[in-house]
């Protein structure tokens, strides 16, 4: 399968996410046809699935299958996907739906994904691995982490920052992939159901409060072991309120090998 290596951290993400504008991730979606293309011509022989989790998965489109769920289908993963059909989506929507589902889910584990800029690269099990032997210890709850913080929060941006900053770029929280222990999850859902948003289209603040309220319970992978955001955070890809001059990156993702693909930053 594709592989994709941060050189920043030498680490191998086992999901990669296209957060942001399609304009601002030109190397993300070279990324995803390669994917793709991987996945037309050679077939998973593996048993697939996802031991103890729960993937869960929103989307408005109708019956056309999602980028989340073309990578999900190849490696056999089973997921719950709601809100199909929706008139007037908005991605605050998500977190009803969750509430409304998550009494059915006993597993140990729950996944939440955004389903159409999110490809998953390998054995999904894996996941779950690599979460209980980094993060299991004192973390209930682990977030993919970007170089953008969004929405523009000034408090929100500061607290990251100091959490995660000094140890990597990609400090800031991005809601489009995580993965919870379903417990605290049900505990949480009531905070998550009543903090708002600045952005009413937008969940990304309600979980930036939500982690600012609970950590270290509450974490950003900001070493990209799980997860890795490609957005671009340099002057040619943002507008001045969004702009940070000292977490300003151009991100580049080039095979080296055959199916090997690293991702390097660039200052600007």
């Amino acid at each position: 399968m594709i592989k994709l290596r941060n050189k920043f951290f030498d680490t191998y993400p086992f999901i990669f996410h296209m957060n942001g504008s399609y304009l601002k991730n030109p190397q993300g979606r070279r990324l995803r046809t390669r994917v793709f293309d991987f996945i037309k011509e050679n077939e998973y022989e593996g048993d697939g699935g996802m031991r103890d989790a729960t993937y869960f998965i929103c989307t408005s489109y109708g019956e056309r299958t999602t980028t989340l769920e073309k990578t999900l289908k190849y490696f056999k993963v089973p997921y719950v996907m709601k809100g199909r059909g929706t008139q007037g989506w908005r991605n605050t929507m998500k977190a009803g739906l969750l509430a409304d589902y998550l009494p059915n889910i006993s597993t140990k584990y729950t996944m939440g994904i955004d389903s159409h800029d999110v490809c998953l690269l390998k054995d999904a099990n894996g996941i779950i691995d690599t979460f209980e032997e980094h993060f299991s210890e004192g973390c209930d709850m682990l977030f993919n982490g970007e170089l953008v913080s969004y929405p523009t929060n000034p408090e929100l941006a500061a607290f990251e920052r100091e959490a995660y900053g000094k140890e990597s770029p990609f400090c800031y929280l991005n809601s489009g992939v995580w993965i919870a222990k379903t417990d605290f999850l049900k505990a949480v859902i009531e905070d998550i159901l009543t903090l708002r948003s600045s952005r009413p289209r937008s969940d990304q603040e309600i979980y930036r409060k939500l982690h600012k309220k609970y950590y270290p319970k509450i974490k950003v992978d900001h070493k990209c072991k799980l997860f890795q955001t490609t957005c671009n955070s340099s002057r040619k890809y943002l507008r001045d309120s969004k702009y940070d001059a000292a977490n300003a990156y151009a991100i580049s993702i080039d095979e080296t090998e055959s199916d090997l693909y690293e991702l390097e930053l660039k200052r600007d």
